[in-house]
This record gives C-alpha cells, sequence and structure tokens, in this order.
C-alpha cells in the first residue's frame, strides 16, 4: 500500500472486499495513505537508497502538497517510505537526520507516521527522525508538511500545484526542442497520438504481407501447390 502511494499506482483490488479481515482493511482504507495516492501535485515518486548502500533499507520519496515558492525555489512537502529488504527477519533501526532526506527547508516540517498516525511535531534537516522498520518487506512510511505552506495552503488552488509540476515535467514542446531529440521527426502541434502519427501506409503495408504470409502457409499446410490450377481448386473448394 506504501509502494503503491508513492507510485501514485491506482489503488485496485481483484479479492472479495466483503470477505477481507478486518486489519486488511484497515490498510486498504487508510485516508491518509490514499491522499498521499492522489495527491494533486501529480508526481511519482522516486528512488533515492538503494537498499545495498541502506544497509538493507530502500528509500523512496515523492513530492506532495502543499508547497510554497519563495524567491526562485520551489519547496514541496514530501512523502517518504522506508522498506525493509533485509533478510535477518529483525526489526531494524533506521535513525538519519531529516536533511539525509532532503528536507532541508530552514522552517522545517511537520512530521507523521501514517500507518500508526503517530505525530511527531515540527522537526528541522538537523533533527534526527528515529524509526523500527520491520522486517520481511515492511514499511515505515511517513509524511513531512512543509511548515510555511500550511498557513497559506488550500488545495483548491490549481496554481499552487503547477509551482512543482512545471519543475519536475516541462511542456512537451520545450523537451522537443533538446538538442537530444532533434534527430527526431518533430510531431504536428494537433498530434495526439490517435491517429499513429502519419506511419499508417506503413503500418498498414506490414499487416497486409503478414496476412499474404500467414494465408501462404495455411494453404500450403492443407496440400496445396502455387500455380493457377491449384489456386482453382481452393476457389471451388471455397464456394462450395
Amino acid at each position: 500500500m506504501a509502494l503503491w502511494a508513492i507510485m501514485a499506482a491506482p489503488l485496485m483490488m481483484s479479492n472479495d472486499l466483503r470477505n477481507l479481515r478486518p486489519e486488511f482493511k484497515e490498510i486498504l482504507l487508510n485516508r491518509d495513505i490514499i491522499e498521499v495516492d492522489q495527491d494533486t501535485l501529480g508526481i511519482q515518486g522516486r528512488q533515492i537508497l538503494p537498499a545495498n548502500q541502506g544497509q538493507g533499507v530502500e528509500v523512496w520519496r515523492r513530492p506532495i502538497m502543499p508547497v510554497m515558492q519563495i524567491a526562485n525555489e520551489t519547496w514541496a512537502s514530501f512523502a517518504v517510505v522506508c522498506w525493509n529488504r533485509r533478510v535477518d527477519g529483525m526489526p531494524f533501526a533506521f535513525p538519519r537526520q531529516l536533511g539525509f532526506y532532503g528536507l532541508t527547508h530552514p522552517g522545517g516540517y511537520y512530521i507523521k507516521e501514517l500507518f500508526t498516525k503517530k505525530e511527531y511535531g515540527l522537526m528541522k534537516a538537523d533533527d534526527v527522525l528515529t524509526m523500527q522498520v520491520n522486517p520481511a518487506g515492511g514499511v515505515f512510511m511517513f509524511k513531512a508538511t512543509l511548515a510555511i505552506a500550511l498557513k497559506d495552503f488550500d488545495p483548491h488552488k490549481a496554481k499552487e500545484s503547477d509551482l512543482l509540476r512545471k519543475r519536475f515535467k516541462p511542456a512537451v514542446q520545450e523537451v522537443k526542442r533538446r538538442p537530444k531529440y532533434a534527430k527526431h521527426r518533430a510531431l504536428p502541434e494537433n498530434f495526439d497520438g490517435a491517429d499513429g502519427g502519419g506511419s499508417d501506409g506503413s503500418f498498414f503495408a506490414l499487416k497486409f504481407l503478414a496476412v499474404i504470409v500467414v494465408l501462404a502457409i495455411v494453404v500450403r499446410l492443407a496440400g496445396f501447390r502455387f500455380g493457377p490450377a491449384s489456386l482453382l481448386r481452393l476457389s471451388r473448394r471455397l464456394l462450395k
């Protein structure tokens, strides 16, 4: 559930939810984690620490709302998951300063663990967040809300979401102007991907060729030899 939320994945279950055990239902209905998954900023989380560099603990981080723009800098809140990949079968202590996760705003962050709902209060980059990560794929997930953004935060303002979205997701036209994309054919301005981008002719030619090859194989397996006489016999059989 925690990794799904960090990756902004659809939260779908294939089992019968009516027969779900209460402890599993409590996890799936965790409103704090669902809010992270459906965060309006819409940016997928990324791994910031692989397990082989974190003593067997993998760390993922995702920027979320609220955000704040100060001068020329944009600061975001974050959701963080520490995932225990160790095989020793024991809970693992993972104390780290908040700055270790890239949470460096001098005004600090309000920290909340999302499974136990424990509030850690206001913490700054030099403060140590101590946690015990459960074994066998266990996770510790917390939300770090940017302190200075709380008084001005309005979740219904789309412009706040755009602050960081533009920073991480440049416009398509800007990407196409970069040198590494210059060798690719430019897309028309009204291209939406529905018409195949102008490659219909070659695509249908390949389909036609594939159909001819398949028919030739079928005819050969049926005992026919290519020639006027064999084609005539085949047409007679089809017309019967």
